[in-house]
């Protein structure tokens, strides 16, 4: 035994010394960055999106359900993460540790999945590899830091699909066993639950995988994703969520929402935006996954035989095609949209480096002295994120807006309102840290809610305005065709004088407080407006 492993480290110490020297400091380099995110995730910073997200998760401890009385265009998980972790935490102490979570586990599970690939091809991964391996996972987690980090929902959703990939991965069998499937669809139906595009991703990682096994892909994604289905709806009929998921979020999703930004097969082929989006983080990286890709695609064709050579090529088509659909799905290609690949992106950067042997049997240290080159080539160009700036600038604006929150919790406790009206946009908004609910479902406003298609929205809004109390407007609000008869009803309908049960509050800074005035006008023009607007067809 002491033998063999005076021998192991000769080898070491003749044959990648100096390779693991070069590794190590880019390691350093890029475990620094990732560690500077870690502690800036820790301190809880938000987005204009986790507002939402959390005033709709103080709704569900208030007893309010999703989509019918506060909507958002986002499945359940991210609502009940926040409900959780308001309530265990009373405040966003649990999010910031599966933020945290979901980046630092990436180069593990990237590890994890390459490792399993390499033993179900009955080889063994070098250690040159699995350190090269790893510093991609750094990389990786990096680019999501940067791009679904401060509670935004993608990360959440990467992180169950890519521990999905490490459990479908962990052999080669042809069937899994009936435990692992239930592991993988609890996992499908989590990062599903988080947001849908993720049914996309898992698909083409699976597709990249197994490309030459349509019986795997069949054991490895059909059966675990019927099972999350099965597993998604039951949640939503034991929590009361499903009537109005299908009614209201659905039609909203599947209607407007996808088809309002032009056609999906156009979408779907937009490759370029990814392609930018990786060498605008770091230059390279997307010239970089794309070798990845074409290193699989060569990879799987040489493991293809005749008969299934065709299925092949269709499997790494579709897989990239979907890829590129799960981006531009909402059509919208905001900064966290690019996350929704990420996990493309781990299985493919797996199947590159197991692939190499196979690729240049001849030129294997070569190859990995050119990764070599590569991440050296990363660890320089990390962007500047400014973490401890933004983090200055986001606690200042969420310090604020908490105030501004504690005033309109005394105002309605004062005054024994159990909701308010807000008129506004999302952002840094009080809806976020109000013990007391919005009123809904529209507790934030854009002028496309309020379109002739979407009489739902409009109705409500409208409906809301007659029976509130007390309005809570922010600077900036858009209400479409609306905003006119609105601003005519408030002014006829509401003053800025408090009620003398508020007089003794605070009133809150960047917000006007608006009380209904005690004498109601029964029909004004401005009402019989905004009734006109509303029902019109």
């Amino acid at each position: 035994m002491k033998q063999k492993l005076i021998t192991v480290c000769s080898y070491i110490c003749r044959k990648n010394l100096l390779a693991l020297s070069v590794l190590l400091l880019v390691g350093t380099v890029l475990g620094y960055h990732l560690f500077e995110r870690i502690l800036y995730e820790l301190q809880g910073p938000l987005n204009a999106d986790s507002t939402l997200y959390l005033g709709v998760g103080r709704g569900i401890l208030n007893g309010l359900i999703p989509y019918i009385d506060l909507f958002e265009t986002k499945p359940p998980g991210v609502f009940l993460l926040s409900s959780l972790s308001l309530w265990l935490t009373k405040g966003t102490m649990l999010i910031s540790v599966l933020q945290i979570i979901s980046i630092a586990i990436i180069p593990i599970s990237l590890l994890l999945i390459a490792r399993n690939i390499s033993k179900n091809n009955n080889k063994n991964l070098g250690l040159l590899s699995q350190v090269i391996t790893v510093l991609l996972g750094l990389v990786w987690a990096l680019y999501m830091g940067e791009r679904s980090g401060e509670f935004q929902v993608e990360s959440f959703g990467s992180m169950f699909a890519t521990l999905y990939l490490v459990t479908i991965t962990l052999d080669d069998k042809k069937h899994m066993s009936v435990r692992r499937t239930v592991t993988a669809g609890l996992l499908l139906m989590c990062a599903i639950g988080m947001k849908e595009p993720f049914v996309l991703t898992a698909l083409a990682s699976v597709l990249l995988i197994y490309a030459t096994s349509p019986s795997r892909i069949i054991d490895r994604f059909v059966k675990p994703c019927a099972l999350a289905a099965v597993l998604g709806f039951f949640a939503l009929s034991v929590l009361r969520y499903l009537g109005p998921f299908l009614s209201i979020y659905l039609p909203e999703m599947l209607g407007n929402h996808i088809h309002s930004h032009g056609p999906l097969w156009q979408r779907a082929l937009n490759w370029q935006k990814l392609f930018y989006n990786l060498e605008q983080f770091i230059p390279f990286l997307g010239f970089s996954t794309l070798v990845f890709f074409g290193c699989v695609f060569c990879t799987r064709l040489m493991d293809t035989q005749l008969r299934t050579f065709p299925i092949a090529i269709i499997s790494m088509v579709v897989a990239i095609v979907l890829t590129v659909l799960s981006v531009g799905l909402g059509g919208q290609y905001w900064n966290h949209h690019f996350a929704f690949a990420v996990p493309v992106y781990i299985a493919a950067s797996a199947l590159f480096v197991t692939g190499i042997p196979k690729m240049w049997p001849h030129m294997q240290r070569i190859s990995l002295m050119a990764c070599i080159a590569v991440l050296i080539s990363f660890s320089l160009h990390i962007p500047e994120s400014h973490l401890e700036s933004r983090l200055v600038s986001i606690q200042k604006n969420i310090a604020k807006t908490k105030d501004a929150a504690s005033d309109i919790d005394d105002i309605l406790l004062a005054c024994k309102q159990p909701r308010y009206m807000f008129i506004g946009a999302n952002g840094m908004q009080p809806y976020a840290f109000t013990e007391h609910s919005p009123l809904g479902p529209n507790f934030f406003q854009y002028n496309y809610f309020f379109t002739e298609d979407r009489p739902y929205f409009r109705q409500s809004f409208v409906q809301n305005l007659f029976t509130a109390n007390i309005v809570v407007i922010n600077q900036r609000y858009e209400l479409g065709a609306l905003t006119p008869a609105v601003e005519r009803y408030l002014d006829d309908s509401f003053s800025t004088q408090p009620w003398k049960c508020a007089q003794k509050s605070d009133m809150p800074d960047k917000y006007q407080i608006l009380f209904r005035k005690r004498k109601r006008i029964a029909l004004t023009q401005s009402k019989n407006e905004l009734i006109s607007i509303a029902h019109a067809q």
